[in-house]
């Protein structure tokens, strides 16, 4: 007994275990989790829900969620019937731990059997003065254009040939009633044209979203998402 309690004695002195001098168990690194939030832009008449790791939600076109919290860093995102069932394979994207990202999902799955998420990151800056309204434009045309933006009846200087999947960085105005106009890149065809209230203060996302070609509201369009 004498030579046993020895032993025990020798094995966890204060040099650790298996005499590791300095060794101290390190709790595992958690980062902070992600905020996502995501818009709808499949111009479809079919109403899905949207799903982003866990988090599934019901959303009609042009509509977007509240951000939520996400863990990780590659996150399965789908899209499922109002019954539940998934009809496209799931897109892992890439989001990054701790700061705020809007996921776009695009395409038009009835027909396809497939979608495109686009994933942006948001901006992390504070609000704009109250003297500037602050926009970044996204395309997430279905139909894959890239577009040109004019303001005014003018080329929105930094708004010029946005690809698919690309965004502008933000681009500030004055607070008033402005007028936006969606051109194609190529060729110059007026897609869609609207006045809009930039209000001072304000941060919007604009997405334009639809397919060229489509009729009502789901052909081209620009929708604005502040945040």
């Amino acid at each position: 007994m004498t030579i046993a309690v020895l032993f025990l004695a020798s094995t966890f002195t204060g040099q650790g275990f298996g005499g590791r001098t300095g060794y101290d168990p390190i709790p595992p690194t958690t980062q902070s989790p992600a905020q996502v939030r995501w818009i709808n832009a499949m111009p479809e008449e079919n109403v899905y829900f949207l799903y982003v790791g866990a988090f599934g939600r019901y959303l009609p076109y042009g509509q977007r969620t509240t951000y939520v919290e996400v863990e990780g860093k590659q996150v399965a995102t789908y899209v499922g019937t109002l019954q539940g069932e998934r009809i496209v394979n799931d897109v892992t994207v890439s989001i990054q731990p701790a700061y705020p990202h809007t996921i776009i999902f695009t395409g038009t799955p009835s027909a396809t059997g497939t979608f495109t998420p686009i994933v942006h990151r948001d901006s992390t800056y504070g609000p704009a003065g109250k003297g500037q309204a602050q926009f970044q434009i996204i395309n997430a045309l279905t139909t894959g254009q890239a577009i040109d933006v004019y303001l005014d009846g003018k080329p929105w200087a930094g708004a010029q040939n946005i690809a698919f999947g690309k965004s502008t960085k933000m681009l500030g105005i004055s607070p008033k009633v402005v007028e936006f106009e969606v051109r194609s890149a190529v060729g110059g065809a007026s897609l869609f044209k609207m006045q809009f209230t930039a209000q001072g203060g304000v941060r919007y996302t604009g997405v334009v979203m639809g397919s060229v070609g489509a009729l009502g509201n789901r052909g081209p369009r620009l929708f604005f998402y502040s945040f």
